[in-house]
């Protein structure tokens, strides 16, 4: 499957399928599924994870491209994205993820899949920006060399809009002057500072351990 495209079924005057939307480029993949009607997750066999959206707010023949939300490299094959259920996704007040989705890979892994509640959406990824700056991802390689996607035909710099929580986490494993750093944004290479003190993101990235 050359990428992640939207069907739309109509049983009248005939049963047939029609495509209406979908991604540009080659993206052999693995496993697809749906958050909702007009947002898909797409796994590919470079072992790259994606999200496209359908933007209904679009003139109708813009409608028919799929818009890139993000994406990473998770560096394994996903073989299985099983959605998680709409009332499992309602959310209490000052929650911080909404569970999108489970995903499985064919060396046995398995991956949980959420979307950043807005109010948390800038400070993580900015975390996970500086830190990035200052710790070395898996196996001692630069995080943002190993989470850009990479395909035969491109390849990004870093991941795009999507948070890694187990590399993120790395942050309680800090000393107290290398957490100043990292939420003070002193370390250069693009580093910027957090809205937010160092007792209020480790209680942030705390409260994330809860998901796993």
């Amino acid at each position: 499957m050359k990428g992640p495209q939207l069907l739309a079924y109509s049983s009248t005057p005939s049963p047939q399928l029609a495509e209406i939307s979908r991604a540009n480029g080659t993206q052999w993949s693995t496993a697809v599924d749906m958050i909702d009607e007009n947002t898909v997750i797409n796994a590919d066999a470079e072992g790259n994870l994606s999200i496209w959206n359908r933007d209904i707010a679009l003139l109708e023949s813009d409608r028919e491209r799929l818009t890139y939300l993000g994406g990473m490299r998770l560096g394994e094959m996903v073989n299985q994205i099983r959605r998680i259920n709409s009332q499992a996704q309602n959310r209490l007040p000052n929650t911080i993820l909404i569970p999108w989705a489970y995903l499985a890979t064919v060396e046995g892994s398995i991956y949980f899949l959420a979307k950043i509640s807005d109010e948390k959406t800038k400070l993580l990824l900015q975390l996970q920006s500086n830190l990035a700056q200052l710790v070395c991802g898996l196996g001692e390689l630069s995080f943002n060399r190993w989470r850009g996607s990479f395909t035969a035909a491109t390849a990004t710099e870093s991941p795009f809009r999507v948070a890694d929580g187990n590399f993120i986490q790395r942050f309680l494993e800090l000393d107290d002057g290398e957490a100043r750093q990292v939420v003070d944004g002193d370390g250069g290479g693009g580093m910027s500072p957090l809205d937010a003190t160092v007792d209020e993101v480790r209680n942030l990235v705390e409260s994330l351990q809860m998901f796993h």
